[in-house]
């Protein structure tokens, strides 16, 4: 019994790090086409494009948001469309930017160290 018990608790633990992980991985996501928007100074994480700039994702995986990756709107600014999983992990974050919301897969965090 001892023996079940402790390859079940083995299968929950691999299943939470395989979860718990997945939010910060996005090296299968294809971003041709799409630049890494940066937030300009003064602004936090929200969902009007007017508060990006183009950047660069040198950014070290950890829950501080860094950036996002998304097509320009043809106006210097990203996309970030109505419905989309990039605008909700945005709106998630303006309201909790201590948390690796992701479910898009566009998003990089920085280590605050």
């Amino acid at each position: 019994m001892k023996r079940y018990m402790t390859g079940i608790f083995a299968m929950i633990i691999g299943t939470a790090l395989a979860f718990g992980t997945s939010a910060f991985k996005n090296a299968n996501v294809n971003h041709d086409g799409e630049e890494f928007w940066v937030l300009k100074s003064g602004t936090i994480a929200s969902t009007n494009p007017a508060d990006y700039k183009l950047g660069t994702d040198n950014c070290e995986q950890d829950v501080h948001f860094c950036g996002f990756y998304a097509p320009d709107d043809g106006t210097g600014k990203p996309q970030i469309p109505s419905g989309s999983a990039l605008r909700s992990d945005l709106s998630n974050l303006s309201m909790d930017n201590n948390t690796a919301y992701n479910t898009s897969g566009d998003i990089s965090f920085k280590d605050p160290n």
